[in-house]
């Protein structure tokens, strides 16, 4: 089975502190998303965004999600999924992404399966902060209401 790695941290996200957990020899392809904090949603100017959440229910969630993956592309795959919780400026990183796989076409769609998982399943909440100094909780997909 492949390397499975899901942390939910208040510590900044380091792409860099994630490459070396995904370098193996036997892989071909690694896919990195990096989903950061815009500045505006829905017309509104974003300055920032918290987000809460239960860190230990949250990497349980991340790790079954990568399982699901593994049934669906092969246990081969690797994986380094972390969430950030806490109050995130604009352009700081909330979630990082790395999947590793002999061949591309799997590291794409696992990828994109583990961000669109997360957006509907992860027990993360999210509140927008304006500069109008309003805030807003965001309604979640799915389960994150």
């Amino acid at each position: 089975m492949g390397f499975i790695h899901c942390e939910i941290t208040s510590n900044v996200i380091s792409p860099a502190q994630s490459w070396d957990l995904l370098q193996n020899k036997t892989q071909g392809a690694i896919i990195w998303f990096l989903g950061n904090v815009r500045d505006h949603n829905e017309g509104q100017k974003v300055t920032a965004i918290t987000y809460e959440g239960a860190p230990v229910l949250g990497e349980n969630t991340l790790k079954t999600i990568c399982e699901e993956c593994h049934e669906k592309w092969g246990p081969d795959l690797d994986f380094v999924v972390v969430h950030r919780v806490g109050t995130l400026s604009v352009g700081e990183t909330s979630t990082l992404i790395g999947v590793a796989s002999p061949h591309r076409v799997a590291a794409y769609e696992a990828s994109r399966y583990i961000i669109e998982q997360i957006k509907l399943r992860l027990p993360i909440w999210k509140k927008e902060h304006y500069t109008s100094g309003e805030e807003a909780w965001l309604r979640g997909n799915s389960l994150n209401g």
